[in-house]
């Protein structure tokens, strides 16, 4: 059997094993029924909270099964694939770089439900019927919008989602569950047919199951519809058009890192389509801007974002259900922005039409389905340091620089650049920057859902929920002292490692009131942990976490310092990079499980310190009361040229070529200030930036570097908010 066949197979198997353990596994609770009198104690609910939206009966009576048909999307996890990152969707000039948080590319609002008339198809609110295919209906509807948009309208088709729904396997199960991003890849590599809805005898293969329309109980219990079955032909009779012949292809799959990129893509190529989990209050929905407020959690549903509102408070995206318009404000719902709700702006997705519609390169995804996290990382590692470009490996010379320098301080940036490093060329670099960024094909950390429950009134203020500044280096220094602390990772591309572990240092001693000052080794993971990287060369911050988390770390200090189980082994950089480079090349340390500062008298063993979980924030504010709360949290940027010029002010990507991935401390942020901004520390030592400090905007995605904040808990009492699975 082919290669390719095989890895299929194992891919199927896979996802089948995932939905067979959440069928068996969902609990009893879920399945009571959600009767008219309980649906109404839920709006009574709602509509005495003082919420920005108003609850009332979209249902008379549902049961678990009903629910079962509206929410269709199997959740990504990290054992799914998934679509590539979409890093920079445009180039700003420094002159219309948004100045404050909320703006997405200057644009404050945008309804494509008004703005998009020479499309009807946007304005259409479709109708699964009893089967829960939002997962494979609303990409295919966005597909559609999108094909008419580009195209001016003059191509106003409909696509059918037969296809993805009866014959793709790797999709999903028909009218029980699936994939939305799996409908995008297909509709790249192998496209879809048109069709309309159900009777329409439109295009070539019309939606097959019929609508619920007027009581939804009596439409569930007279129309038993099993998934369709797969017909690779045009079945609509009155459509002459070949199938061969009325295939539509994508050029490229996308996610989107950030809700204000999101909304850049959205109001410049039409919608796109969010995953969000899905709780009761959800199915009383009438209008205003829904945020949950009661009930259990039920499924995930795929529903399409056709526009967003940054001045209304609190700010948010406008949305399209597949329920038909006797649901919320017929059919149409807004729901909030920037604050992870329902998890919504994690999984924003859509599909490049024409060549030409986007400048940038995507980020492409390395296909190795059925290998082993280890393996399937270090093929990857190999790939990029033997495709790494020639030009990419120049000398940065002190001329070269001096030009990034100028070009920086005459384009009216937010920030100034100056000298950092007198020379520095490919090699050194490699030495700097150490993390390898997460794709689909890299294990990660789960993401938490709702970290605190907020006051009606503070709970939707923007942009933090009414935290508005924060700077734990002020806050947190004179209790803990490691906060403050710049690291100097040397000759040694361990960023990866040593980040993560200042921060759990600052978080076991803000944890205890200042009372446990610790400061944790990176020896372990650097040296130790095949799963975590590759040592000096790169790995995984959020492995790091993990490790903390199963295993423990041992204490350790600075180099020389004699401090700790495990103090630090590689001599750090001071002064001239150069010189330091050229005189300490410094391999991986060796592994060494046990304490090898003969001054430290604590058994290795008894020495470990250990976090009770580690996760990801989902969004900038999320993010915000986390770090103020609890302390710092690490986040991945991408690093430019002229990052290694940056001398002080909030910074954003100006000018160079990319040099890879960096892991730096969130330890603040300012909401009142223009940009918003990030405070982070580098470790890079105290002769870079401000002091090792920098500033980096905040809300608009820089660098990436909202789409990577992770960090771990200490105690259980700490973990008391629930995060999601």
């Amino acid at each position: 059997m082919p290669t390719n066949e095989i890895m299929g197979l194992i891919y199927w198997f896979r996802i089948s094993t995932l939905l067979i353990i959440v069928q068996c596994t969902f609990s009893a609770e879920n399945s009571h029924q959600l009767s008219k009198e309980y649906l109404q104690g839920i709006i009574n609910h709602v509509n005495s909270a003082g919420a920005h939206w108003e609850a009332g009966h979209n249902f008379e009576e549902i049961d678990h099964e009903m629910v079962q048909m509206l929410l269709g999307t199997e959740h990504t996890n990290s054992q799914v694939e998934d679509l590539p990152f979409f890093e920079h969707l445009y180039e700003h000039a420094s002159n219309e770089r948004p100045s404050f948080a909320g703006h997405s590319d200057g644009k404050n609002e945008f309804d494509g439900l008004k703005e998009w008339n020479h499309c009807p198809s946007v304005r259409k609110i479709r109708n699964q019927g009893k089967c829960a295919g939002d997962w494979a209906s609303t990409p295919v509807a966005a597909i559609s919008d999108r094909i008419c948009l580009a195209t001016n309208g003059t191509n106003k088709i409909e696509l059918s989602s037969h296809y993805a729904i009866s014959c793709c396997k790797t999709c999903g199960w028909g009218c029980r569950k699936g994939f939305p991003q799996m409908v995008y890849q297909q509709f790249v590599t192998k496209g879809f047919v048109t069709g309309g809805d159900y009777k329409s005898k439109q295009g070539c293969q019309p939606y097959e199951i019929k609508p619920c329309k007027g009581s939804f109980k009596k439409c569930f219990l007279q129309n038993d519809y099993p998934t369709p079955k797969c017909k690779p032909y045009c079945y609509n009779s009155h459509y002459k058009k070949k199938y061969s012949q009325d295939i539509y292809k994508g050029k490229e799959a996308l996610r989107i890192g950030c809700p204000g990129c999101a909304g850049n893509e959205l109001a410049k190529h039409g919608p796109l389509t969010a995953t969000m989990k899905v709780y009761e209050d959800f199915l009383t929905y009438k209008k205003g801007v829904y945020h949950h407020i009661t009930g259990k959690p039920l499924g995930y549903l795929t529903v399409k974002l056709v526009g967003f509102n940054d001045t209304a408070k609190p700010w948010h995206w406008i949305a399209t259900n597949s329920w038909g318009r006797k649901w919320g404000d017929n059919g149409v719902f807004r729901i909030q922005k920037y604050s992870g709700e329902c998890l919504i702006d994690g999984s924003i997705r859509g599909v490049v039409i024409k060549n030409d519609d986007h400048s940038e390169k995507l980020t492409e995804a390395f296909n190795v389905q059925s290998m082993g996290l280890f393996l399937r990382i270090s093929i990857l590692f190999i790939i990029v340091q033997c495709t790494f470009s020639a030009e990419d490996s120049q000398r940065l010379s002190k001329d070269y620089l001096d030009d990034i320098i100028n070009h920086v301080n005459a384009a009216g940036a937010h920030w100034e650049a100056g000298h950092n490093f007198e020379e520095i060329d490919h090699e050194m670099i490699q030495q700097l920057v150490g993390t390898e960024p997460t794709n689909s094909h890299s294990e990660d950390l789960k993401y938490v859902e709702h970290l605190y429950d907020h006051p009606k009134d503070v709970r939707l203020l923007p942009p933090s929920m009414g935290l508005n500044s924060f700077d734990g280096l002020k806050e947190w220094t004179n209790k803990c002292p490691s906060v403050g602390k710049i690291r100097n990772q040397g000759r040694c591309a361990s960023d990866w490692a040593a980040t993560p572990v200042a921060v759990i240092s600052d978080r076991i001693c803000i944890s205890s009131n200042g009372t446990e000052k610790v400061e944790l080794s990176s020896h372990e993971p650097i040296s130790c942990c095949k799963t975590c990287g590759w040592g000096c060369r790169k790995g995984f911050p959020q492995m790091v976490y993990k490790q903390f988390v199963t295993k423990g770390l041992v204490t350790g200090g600075d180099y020389n310092s004699k401090q700790g189980c495990q103090p630090y082994e590689i001599k750090p950089c001071k002064g001239n990079l150069k010189k330091c480079f050229m005189k300490n090349n410094y391999p991986t340390p060796k592994c060494k499980p046990y304490c090898y500062n003969s001054n430290y008298k604590k058994k290795y063993s008894e020495d470990k310190h250990k976090g009770v979980e580690a996760f990801r924030l989902i969004c900038p504010c999320c993010s915000v009361l986390e770090i103020a709360k609890h302390g710092p949290a690490t986040a991945t940027m991408r690093v430019y040229e002229d990052f290694l010029t940056y001398k002080k002010g909030v910074y954003h990507h100006v000018t160079g070529k990319p040099l890879g991935y960096l892991t730096v401390k969130l330890v603040g942020f300012n909401d009142t200030a223009k940009p918003n901004y990030w405070i982070a520390t580098n470790s890079w030592g105290t002769k870079w930036g401000d002091k090792g400090v920098f500033k980096i905007q905040r809300f608009t995605d820089e660098c990436q570097i909202e789409g990577s904040i992770r960090t771990a808990r200490i105690n259980k009492e700490d973990s008391s908010e629930e995060s999601s699975e």
